[in-house]
């Protein structure tokens, strides 16, 4: 058996032309030896991860990790195609330190007729279905630019049309013009989040562009929480060149946070959420942010419309899977709502019978807090909100049953009599309901 410097010496005299392989410049041969070279690396990587880091994978992502340094020379890029890749976590460390470089040429490729897009896309799908959830976030956070955890192209570093449909790295200097420099910030922005957006979109079955979303969703809470702190922070006059660098970075991050989620909400959110641990998770970041910054001014209506949204989801959740079939009560007018009724009261009774569950669990619950503190319009209409609540003790929505059954419950504590009358005519019928329910 040789010793640990033995292998490494076998290793640099052999490995190394392993990897001129991927070099053959034969357009009928290269095929052939690129997959020799990939196939070597992926079982080096296997069998002996060590040696393949330092002769293998180091070599050959050597040119992506010089795009992320300020010194780059004029580098061309190549991507090759590779058999089916098993999980390997040197290959996830190693690849975890190029993503940017690789996510930076994916979005060039889309701008570009180039080969390189679809290879890139498998990468980074790759390593985000390979690695963990939180690991995965963490670098889809670091490619939408909300964080450093990903090292990206140097802002020096310029990709430029390369020869075959391919990319070169090219250094150019600082663009002295404001306005293209402006130009060109928001440009790169713009096409990084829409970039990301499609590559979440392939990322949906796996629950991963769920995920993402819900992240991104409790970065616009803390937004918010910062703009309530404060609304318009002011830059005083004696701040350091530190300071302005953290405020302008702070405004830069509340803009692409922004950007970001509105460009979710567009490209993915109509099928980003795929199981209840999602929804659950969802409503319970709308909640927060609803209890911790209450909505205000012209946002309030977008706000109540959210809120509204969120507990039909709650809704939807307590009550399964089951189908909604109109039911004779909800085809035909309310039998409650009489020109007797107060404006108000009415308006309520006819909610009570809305097929939307959420707008009729909110009119139950109103009509309960009436009961409950002894409204003299309700109080009047004993019979009438009995039948009411009854009835909608047998939907098939567990947010309306509840609230139908919350409603009852303070009615009976009002007037014990007229409960038990109720209760006595209509348990034969909500017996075996309520039965079925517990």
């Amino acid at each position: 058996m040789p010793d640990a410097q033995q292998s490494s010496t076998w290793a640099a005299l052999w490995l190394l032309p392993i990897l001129e392989l991927l070099h053959i410049q034969d357009k009928a041969a290269a095929r052939q030896f690129q997959r020799v070279a990939t196939t070597t690396l992926l079982t080096m990587a296997q069998e002996q991860p060590q040696l393949a880091q330092r002769h293998l994978l180091q070599p050959l992502l050597a040119p992506l990790h010089r795009c992320s340094q300020a010194a780059a020379p004029l580098c061309p890029i190549q991507v090759f195609d590779s058999p089916p890749v098993p999980f390997s976590p040197l290959l996830l460390g190693s690849l975890q330190s190029v993503l940017g470089v690789v996510f930076c040429l994916y979005s060039f490729a889309k701008q570009n007729v180039s080969y390189l897009r679809s290879p890139c896309q498998e990468i980074l799908l790759w390593f985000l279905e390979k690695a963990e959830r939180e690991r995965s976030l963490t670098v889809l956070e670091g490619l939408a630019g909300l964080s450093s955890h990903v090292p990206t192209l140097h802002p020096q570093c310029q990709l430029r049309v390369g020869s075959e449909g391919g990319a070169a790295v090219v250094v150019e200097e600082t663009i002295s013009d404001e306005d293209e420099a402006l130009y060109q910030k928001i440009s790169s922005e713009q096409c990084r989040v829409e970039s990301l957006v499609e590559l979440l979109s392939h990322c949906q079955k796996s629950g991963l562009a769920g995920d993402f979303f819900i992240h991104c969703l409790k970065e616009l809470t803390q937004v918010a929480a910062e703009d309530e702190v404060a609304p318009n922070p002011a830059v005083e006059p004696g701040e350091s060149l530190l300071e302005l660098e953290q405020h302008q970075a702070r405004q830069g991050r509340k803009l692409l946070v922004l950007q970001l989620m509105a460009a979710l909400c567009e490209g993915v959110s109509d099928t980003v959420f795929t199981d209840i641990v999602q929804v659950q998770e969802f409503v319970g970041a709308v909640l927060h942010r609803a209890c911790a910054h209450p909505a205000q001014g012209p946002g309030a209506a977008t706000e109540a419309q959210t809120l509204a949204m969120a507990m039909g989801l709650v809704a939807t959740v307590l009550g399964g899977s089951t189908n909604h079939e109109p039911s004779a009560s909800s085809a035909s007018p309310a039998p409650c709502a009489d020109s007797l009724a107060p404006a108000g009261l009415q308006e309520l009774l006819l909610s009570a019978y809305d097929p939307q569950p959420p707008c009729r669990a909110a009119a139950l619950r109103h009509l309960a807090s009436l009961v409950t503190q002894r409204a003299p319009e309700a109080l009047e209409l004993q019979e009438k909100l009995l039948q009411v609540f009854l009835e909608n003790m047998q939907h098939e929505d567990a947010f309306v049953y509840l609230s139908a059954i919350q409603g009852d419950w303070g009615r009976s504590s009002c007037c014990a009599s007229h409960c038990l009358y109720g209760l006595e005519r209509d348990g034969s019928v909500l017996a075996p309901r309520l039965k079925q329910r517990l």
